[in-house]
Formats: structure tokens, C-alpha cells, sequence
């Protein structure tokens, strides 16, 4: 699996992709855990989300990186494109799971980047993109999991607040130990 730091995904979301762990043994077999987007915007700002593209199996057939939406009077826009959304899309939240053959093309496009980039150090490469490429070009599939839990992350600053207290009342509820680790 191949998550962000910055998340917090939810317990139902790592059972969902164990067990697909479990029954999925083949290199060309990923999967992605889509969360519903109008659960994972902030109150703070627009956000960039990954909406998924899916066939009638939740098979993904894209992931279209949209970097600034943001809730409205009248929905959920992309101000960029001016798109909008019900809110009930999957959304990428970089809840991965991979096979070891995404490493190959990793490897593959930091060689390209290192070779075309001028300045490394503002650029970076993209794991939606690597997935992507692999999917257009017949190498995987990536199946899309309803996580079937909550998320919550920090894009914001002001985003923290609200994810502290979250983590604090699972905490005093029991859903997790205080001290995490002994």
C-alpha cells in the first residue's frame, strides 16, 4: 500500500484493501481505495483531488487530477475548468495498493524526469500518473474499493484543528490505544 502522510483514511478502508491483497495475487492486479468527494473537501479553501472514471465493475478507467475544487452555493466546482460535480464521485485520496512491478516504471519515468528537468527540486513525479500510464498502456488494472469510512487530512493549516480533535475523540471513545506505541 501507498498512502499520504498527511491522511487519515480510516480502519474500514485497510480491511478493504487486505482482503483485496488477500485475493488479488497477480503482478498486474492494483487497486485504489475512492472515497466520496464531497466528504473529503475542506472548509478552508479548494483542494486538488484525483476524481475516478470508473466502468460498470469499478474498474478505474481514469483518474483526472483536479486541482481547485472547492464546495459552492450551487455544488461542488473545479474553478479551473469550471467543471462540477454531484459531490457523490470517487475520489483518489493516494490510497494505493500497488504490485512490486510499479517499480519498474517508476524507475523509468524518474530517469525522464531527471534527464528533461531543469530544476528537480520543483517538479516532482506523480503516482496517479505512473498508475495512469500503466493503465492506457494495458500493463494493470486497478479496481476502485469504496473505502466505506471516513477521511480526513490536513491541506490547510487551519485544517489541523479539526483533525486533532477527530483523532482526540477516537482516542477517548477507545478506537485507539494513548500511548499509539509502547
Amino acid at each position: 500500500m501507498v498512502i499520504n502522510a498527511d491522511d487519515y483514511y480510516g480502519k474500514t478502508a485497510y480491511k478493504k484493501a487486505a482482503d483485496f491483497m488477500k485475493g488479488n495475487q497477480g503482478n498486474n492486479s492494483y487497486a485504489l481505495a475512492g472515497y466520496v468527494l464531497r466528504e473529503t473537501l475542506s472548509e478552508h479553501g479548494s483542494v486538488s483531488r484525483g476524481v475516478c472514471t470508473m466502468d460498470d465493475n469499478n474498474n478505474l478507467l481514469s483518474v483526472n487530477e483536479r486541482i481547485k475544487i472547492i464546495a459552492k452555493e450551487n455544488g461542488i466546482v473545479d474553478e479551473d475548468s469550471g467543471l462540477t460535480f454531484t459531490g457523490n464521485e470517487l475520489a483518489s485520496m493516494n490510497f494505493w495498493i500497488c504490485q512490486p512491478t510499479i517499480f519498474g516504471s517508476i524507475e523509468k519515468d524518474l530517469r525522464e524526469f531527471l534527464s528533461h528537468s531543469e530544476d528537480t527540486s520543483k517538479g516532482e513525479i506523480y503516482l496517479p500518473f505512473v498508475v495512469q500510464d500503466m493503465l492506457q498502456d494495458g500493463n494493470i488494472t486497478v479496481k476502485v474499493i469504496p473505502s466505506g469510512g471516513e477521511w480526513f487530512g490536513v491541506t490547510y493549516a487551519s485544517d489541523k484543528e479539526k483533525s486533532v480533535a477527530m483523532l482526540q475523540d477516537m482516542t477517548t471513545n477507545g478506537n485507539y490505544p494513548s500511548p499509539l506505541w509502547d
